[in-house]
C-alpha cells in the first residue's frame, strides 16, 4: 500500500482508495487496513487525520453491513470519486413480498430495480445523470405538501452530493424539513444525530433554530434539545469569549419550548428540566448558580409529579454533588492533580455525564493514548479520583468500558496454552504481600501478556495463602481495584487502534 501524501488535501475522497483495499473487501479487510493506518496517524497527534480515517473506515463498515441509508428495494451508497452525475449507486434486492400486476422484461435479479414509490421514476432520472431535473421533480411535489420519508431522504442526499442542483436550500435544509413532518425516531433523525455530532457549530444553524420552533410533539422537542445541548457544550469547549453558549442556548429553547410540552406531558418536561440542568452544573468554568436555581424551583413546585420522579430527584441531587466535587478537583495545587494527564481524565469524566458512550469514541481513544504514556501516573490519579468520588471514578471505568463494546474488542483467550502457570508464577515471584506496590508490576504484566487483572483474580482465587498485608485475599484485592482495570482497558482500546 502506498502510503498517503503529507497534505490531507491531496488523500483520496473514496473510502475505499483512502484506506487502501479493493472493492468486494470484507470488514476484516477493511478494519486491518483501518488499524494499520490509525497506529501511523494517532488521534492525539493527529486528529483531523485520524477522523477523516475513521470516517472512511465507519463509512465502509455500514456498507459492508448493510446499515448504510435503505430504500425498501435497494441499499443506497455513496462514492465521492465519480463525476457528480453517477455519484448515486443503487444495488438492488429481491423482493418476494409482492409481484408487480406488469412485470415486463425480467431483468437479472442483481440489476433489476424495482418500483417502490411515486418518486421512483425522478430517482430513476437522477441515476441516470439527469440529476437537475430529478431534484426539481422531487423538490416540487414535496414544496406542494408533506410527502413520505423516502422522499425528504433523497432530496437531502441529492443535495448533499450534488449542491449544484440546490442553491437556494441546502442539505440541511431539506433534512429539517423532513423532521418537521416525520419527526426525530425517523431514518431521518439518525442523520441529524450524526450531523450534530460530526459538525456541532450546526445547532446554531438558522434550519435547526427555526425547527425547535416547529415540532409539536413533545418527545421529538425534548430529543432535539437534547442533541443541540450536547453540541453546544462541544462548541464551548473550544471557546473563550462565550463560555455560557450553553447556557444562553439552554435558555431560550426552555422558554420557546415550555408552552408546547407542558400542555401535553409534564413528566417530559421536567426531565428536561434535569437535563439543563446537568448540562449547566457540569462546567468547569462557572457553575451556573442562577440558572441552576431556577430550574430547581420550577421542578421544586411540581410537588404532584415528586412520587413519580423520586429517583430521578435523588439522581439529580447526587449529581450536583459530584459536580462540584469535580471542579473542585480542578483547582488542587498538589500531586497527583498537578500532573498533565489529571485534566484530560477530569475532562472525560465531564463528557461521560453529558454524551452517551457512542458518541465518546474518539475522547475515549485520545483519553487511552495519554493513559498508555502515562500509566502510573494515571493510576495515582484515578486513585485519588476514587477517593473523592467512587461514583465519578466508577463513571470513568464504565464510558471506557462500554466505548471498548462499541469499538468491537476481540475477546481475548485466556484458556490459552500456559497461561495460568505463567500468571501463577509471576504472582508468586512479585511481593503480592504488598499490593499497593505489586499492582504496578501487575498492571505491566496484564499488558504484556493480553490478560485482564479480574482473569488473573479467578486463577488465584483458589489460593488460600495469598492474603494481602490488610488481611484481604489477594484475588478479591484485585477484582475490588477498578482503577486497576480501568488503565488496562485503556490499554486494550489504544492498542486496537
Amino acid at each position: 500500500m502506498k502510503p498517503l501524501p503529507e497534505d490531507m488535501r491531496e488523500w483520496p475522497r473514496d473510502p475505499r482508495q483512502l484506506l487502501g483495499v479493493k472493492p468486494g473487501a470484507d470488514a476484516r479487510e477493511v478494519k486491518r487496513a483501518y488499524v494499520r493506518l490509525i497506529k501511523i496517524y494517532k488521534p492525539e497527534h493527529y486528529p483531523k487525520e485520524f477522523r477523516r480515517l475513521r470516517d472512511a473506515y465507519e463509512a465502509l463498515q455500514r456498507l459492508a453491513t448493510g446499515q448504510n441509508w435503505i430504500i425498501d428495494q435497494g441499499h443506497v451508497s455513496i462514492s465521492f470519486d465519480v463525476p457528480p452525475t453517477a455519484q448515486i449507486t443503487v444495488t438492488s434486492t429481491p423482493n418476494n413480498d409482492s409481484a408487480p400486476t406488469d412485470p415486463g422484461p425480467v431483468a437479472p435479479t442483481s440489476e433489476r430495480i424495482i418500483p417502490a414509490d411515486p418518486f421512483e421514476s425522478a430517482w430513476k432520472e437522477a441515476l441516470a445523470g439527469n440529476v437537475d431535473s430529478a431534484y426539481a421533480d422531487i423538490s416540487r411535489r414535496v414544496l406542494a405538501g408533506d410527502q413520505p420519508e423516502e422522499a425528504y431522504l433523497r432530496l437531502y442526499w441529492l443535495a448533499f452530493t450534488y449542491p449544484q442542483a440546490s442553491p437556494a436550500r441546502t442539505a440541511l435544509d431539506w433534512l429539517t424539513q423532513g423532521l418537521r413532518v416525520h419527526g426525530l425516531s425517523s431514518r431521518l433523525g439518525a442523520i441529524f444525530r450524526q450531523r450534530l455530532q460530526a459538525s456541532p457549530q450546526e445547532a446554531l444553524l438558522e434550519p435547526v433554530e427555526q425547527l425547535v420552533l416547529a415540532l409539536s410533539d413533545p418527545r421529538d422537542i425534548a430529543d432535539l434539545l437534547d442533541c443541540r445541548w450536547r453540541a453546544c457544550q462541544r462548541l464551548g469547549h473550544g471557546q473563550t469569549t462565550r463560555p455560557s453558549l450553553c447556557v444562553e442556548t439552554m435558555t431560550r429553547d426552555i422558554e420557546s419550548s415550555a408552552a408546547r410540552i407542558l400542555a401535553v406531558d409534564e413528566l417530559i418536561w421536567a426531565n428536561l428540566l434535569f437535563r439543563a440542568i446537568e448540562h449547566a452544573a457540569w462546567d468547569k468554568r462557572e457553575p451556573h448558580a442562577d440558572f441552576v436555581q431556577t430550574l430547581s424551583r420550577q421542578l421544586n413546585g411540581a410537588h404532584h409529579l415528586h412520587s413519580r420522579l423520586e429517583t430521578t430527584f435523588d439522581e439529580s441531587e447526587r449529581l450536583l454533588r459530584d459536580a462540584r466535587t469535580w471542579r473542585g478537583l480542578y483547582r488542587i495545587k498538589s500531586s497527583p492533580w498537578t500532573s498533565s494527564i489529571a485534566p484530560h481524565i477530569l475532562d472525560f469524566v465531564q463528557a461521560s455525564v453529558l454524551f452517551p458512550a457512542a458518541e465518546l469514541e474518539q475522547d475515549a481513544r485520545q483519553l487511552a493514548a495519554r493513559i498508555v504514556e502515562s500509566p502510573n501516573s494515571a493510576l495515582k490519579v484515578l486513585d485519588a479520583l476514587a477517593t473523592a468520588s467512587p461514583l465519578l471514578a466508577a463513571r470513568v471505568s464504565n464510558t471506557l468500558y462500554q466505548v471498548g463494546c462499541h469499538c468491537d474488542l476481540p475477546e481475548l483467550d485466556t484458556s490459552r496454552s500456559g497461561l495460568a502457570m505463567v500468571a501463577r508464577n509471576f504472582v508468586y515471584e512479585s511481593p503480592w504481600y504488598k499490593y499497593q506496590k505489586f499492582r504496578h508490576a501487575l498492571l505491566s504484566f496484564c499488558c504484556e501478556e493480553a490478560i485482564a487483572p479480574s482473569d488473573i483474580a479467578e486463577l488465584i482465587d483458589e489460593d488460600p495463602e495469598l492474603v494481602t498485608g490488610s488481611r484481604r485475599r489477594l484475588s478479591n484485592a484485585i477484582s475490588a481495584d477498578r482503577t486497576l482495570e480501568c488503565v488496562y482497558l485503556a490499554h486494550r482500546i489504544f492498542g486496537e487502534v
